[in-house]
């Protein structure tokens, strides 16, 4: 099943519309600095194993490095992609 990762970018997170509920990568935004900050990522228990939670980091380093931003990572899971 393909999953479409949507940006919400009023509510600074990424998401995958799943049936009842979503799965979410959460960042904030520091333009002064130029920066974004992914500090938490969520798949809810009945949606993991399917790698939802690597296809919104895909998504969200992705649009990082379109707009050039300084890209920092609190959430354990998006370290394992920059590392």
């Amino acid at each position: 099943m393909q999953h479409q990762v949507i940006h919400q970018s009023q509510q600074q997170r990424f998401v995958i519309q799943l049936s009842q509920t979503q799965a979410c990568l959460f960042y904030r935004l520091d333009t002064a600095r130029h920066e974004i900050n992914f500090y938490s990522t969520f798949v809810p228990e009945e949606a993991r194993g399917l790698g939802l939670a690597r296809r919104l980091t895909e998504a969200a380093l992705a649009f990082a490095r379109q707009q050039q931003l300084q890209i920092k990572a609190d959430c354990w899971y998006v370290q394992k992609f920059l590392n």
